[in-house]
Formats: structure tokens, sequence, C-alpha cells
């Protein structure tokens, strides 16, 4: 038995978990955990300082996640609670939501009645471990009481209830589809023989856009990076039964991976990390693509170039010349001449941060526009071509194909299909 994300978010699931959140008075979170160790934020209730201290982090957040993933690899194992200690010494509590389904619910963080006041120097230990600096207690930057105590089994006779009464609801509930639809890269994992293709419209090299945008948004580009992620939501918003919850977790998934990768580029990304943990739990409350285009650009905004690990000075006006120019018979040799480095320079500086040459980087912006052509025009493929810069058309299938996954005809003719039941 399958079930999609919109389960979960149906009057009667909503109701049964906001009530095991207010009787067992914890944080109570709902994750995804797909077979390639991702992990997919659903919802939750009941924050809490500490959590929200500590995950404002990218250090932090990684703990909490690495701490999640390890207690649900057993909860999905043996369908019972698992009670855990997470990283900074406290006790969390994780279930399987659902058998089969990769669902896991979190209880937690709590102090178990029975336990000794040592705690603190474990949540002193962990905070050290993170952040790299020696904490005594009185150099928390939380209270412990922040944290409530409670007896162990009451959390996991919670966990066991609120699991039982899930089942007994999902049995009930019908699924539509025969795949669970996660439309992101590393979440998601789609079963059936025609999702191939859905799959394929992300990109057939999938990091391929990750990679643009995040170079994008390390030269402070952040234009461009909008209309990437714009394109990618009408590319999904264009899917046979594309719900919200496709889009949000699509969202969520991506906004990670361009925050981790221009991070990796040198980029500042502390801030953003810290609103990224609220625009998590926000974007599931909009509804429209715009709102969450607008959500999504105000935590990538933050990003920042660090001036403490040099990028060569010409790589911005480098990637507005290629955005702008792409039709154009752009060669690598009279642009570095222009920038005063050698071409070899050039071409160092793209492979160490998107893994393509100054060909290889004009090439993926191009199939960029011409995706967005294909969308939007009703210009043929030969046509497209020559106007994005590439006038072999067999050269241009080959490298349609390759970055976005299909042909530019199945590609267009997924689109007009979705154009066409909307009329």
């Amino acid at each position: 038995m399958k079930v999609s994300p919109a389960f979960f978010r149906g009057e009667s699931a909503q109701r049964l978990l906001k009530r095991a959140a207010a009787a067992s008075a914890l944080p109570v979170s709902l994750h995804y955990h797909g077979h390639d160790e991702s992990e997919l934020h659903i919802m939750g209730w009941n924050s809490c300082a500490v959590c929200a201290k500590v995950s404002g982090t990218h250090a932090g957040a990684l703990a909490c996640r690495d701490s999640r993933a390890r207690a649900a690899t057993h909860a999905l194992r043996q369908n019972a609670p698992i009670t855990f200690v997470c990283h900074l010494g406290f006790t969390c509590v994780s279930v399987a939501a659902l058998p089969d389904n990769g669902y896991v619910l979190t209880f937690g963080p709590y102090i178990p009645a029975e336990a000794n006041q040592e705690i603190i120097y474990d949540v002193a230990r962990g905070l050290n471990e993170i952040e790299g600096e020696v904490k005594g207690k009185e150099e928390l930057p939380f209270a412990i009481s922040d944290v409530r105590t409670i007896p162990s089994g009451s959390v996991s006779a919670a966990a066991e209830w609120l699991v039982e009464s899930l089942r007994a609801l999902a049995s009930t509930y019908l699924q539509d589809e025969e795949e669970l639809v996660f439309e992101n890269e590393n979440a998601a994992r789609i079963t059936d023989a025609d999702a191939k293709q859905k799959t394929a419209v992300s990109g057939a090299e999938p990091n391929t856009w990750i990679s643009l945008a995040a170079l994008a948004l390390l030269c402070g580009r952040s234009a461009i990076v909008h209309n990437m992620l714009s394109g990618r939501l009408h590319e999904l918003t264009s899917l046979r039964d594309c719900h919200a919850d496709t889009l949000h977790s699509f969202l969520v998934q991506a906004i990670s991976q361009l925050l981790e990768a221009a991070r990796q580029m040198g980029a500042v990304t502390e801030r953003a990390w810290t609103n990224y943990a609220c625009f998590t739990t926000a974007v599931h409350s909009l509804t429209e693509p715009a709102q969450m285009l607008k959500a999504a650009m105000r935590v990538l905004r933050t990003v920042r170039m660090n001036d403490n690990r040099r990028m060569p000075s010409y790589l911005p006006e480098l990637v507005d010349i290629v955005h702008r120019k792409y039709r154009d018979d752009l060669k690598l040799a009279p642009l570095a001449k222009e920038f005063g480095v050698a071409a070899s320079s050039v071409t160092r500086a793209l492979e160490c941060r998107i893994n393509a040459t100054f060909t290889g980087y004009l090439g993926r912006v191009r199939i960029e526009q011409a995706r967005r052509l294909l969308r939007t025009t009703t210009l043929t493929a030969t046509q497209i071509g020559p106007r994005v810069g590439i006038h072999d058309q067999s050269n241009f299938g080959k490298m349609f194909h390759r970055y976005a996954g299909m042909t530019p005809g199945a590609y267009r003719s997924r689109y007009q299909e979705k154009r066409k039941t909307k009329q």
C-alpha cells in the first residue's frame, strides 16, 4: 500500500497527528526516507527552541539529519518505535508511520524523567563537535529547560497509538496512483515504467542545472537562478496529476542542493541555511507556484561570495556573457584574452566548480534556453536550434537528449499535452 504526502495532509490524518503532538507536548515531525538515504521533510508540529537553534546552522542541520536517518533505518526495518539518543544527548523516538512506505515520525527531543543531570555535559560536548568551540554548561546558547522531561514509556506509547490510528485510516484511503511521486532528484524514486519520462524532464544529467544555477548564485546573478527554478516548476506543473506536494518536495530538495553546491564553490551560505530551515516549514502552506518560487528566492538571495576564498574576478562577467550571448559564436580564446587571463585558467575555474569546460558550459546554457522556447513558443525544433546558437540540427538533437533526457519533440509534446487538457 503506497500513499502520497497528500494522505497526511487530509483532514482525518491531520486531526490524528495534531492530537498526538498536543497529547505528547513534544515536537513531532514527519519525514520521508528514500532508498538512496535521502531525507525529505513533510511536516511538523510543536517547534523546539533547541532544535531551531542547532538546525539553523549547516553543520547542525546535517547532524540532526544523520541522527534521524540512523534511527529511521531501524524503525522502518523493525516496524516498531525506536528510542535513540541524538547528537546532543537528548532522547527521541522514531516510528514508521505506515508499513512499507518510507515515512517516519519522530517524537522529541525530550529528557527521560529517569535520566540524571549529567545530560548538560553531553549537550555541551555535542555542541562542541558541531561548532568546534569549547562550551561549558554556562555557555549554552539555550536553556536545558526548553526541552521537556517526560517518562520514556509514555512517548513510545503515544507513538504506538498514533501509528495504529494512521494505519487504520490508511486502510480505507483510496490511492489513485500506482507509484509514490516525489519529483526531485535525490528524494524521488518513481517505480512504474512510464515514469522514466517524468524523471527525464528534470534532466538526464540531474546535477547539470543545479551546478549552473549554483554558479550563477555564487556570482550574485539571482535573476538567472530565478529563471531556471521557474522553468523547472513549469516542467513539473505540466506533468499528469501534479499536486502542490510535488512542488513542495522538489523545492525543499532543490534549494538544499543549490545551497550545498554554492557552498562548495566558495559561497557564504550560513544565513541562507538559517532561512532554509524556516522555508521547509513555510512552503507547505503555499499553494501557488509563484508564491513558492518567491519564498525560495528569498532564501537564495541571502547567499554571498566568500571574501576569504578568492574567486576569479572575471567569473561573474563570464556568466553574464554566456547567458546573454549564448546565440553568438562564443569562443574561449577571445574571451580569455578580454579578461586578461590564459584560456586554461578559465577552463580550470569552470571545471572545479561545474565539472565542465567552457564549451560544455555554453552547451548546457543553450539547452536550458531551448527548453524554455519549447515550452513557451510554437517554434519547431529546427527553428529553435539556430536561435540558441546550435546550427547543426543533428548536434542539437544529441545535446538536447543528453541534458534533457528526451528528444525536443517528446519534450514539446509533454508540455503541449498539458496545455490542451486545460482548454
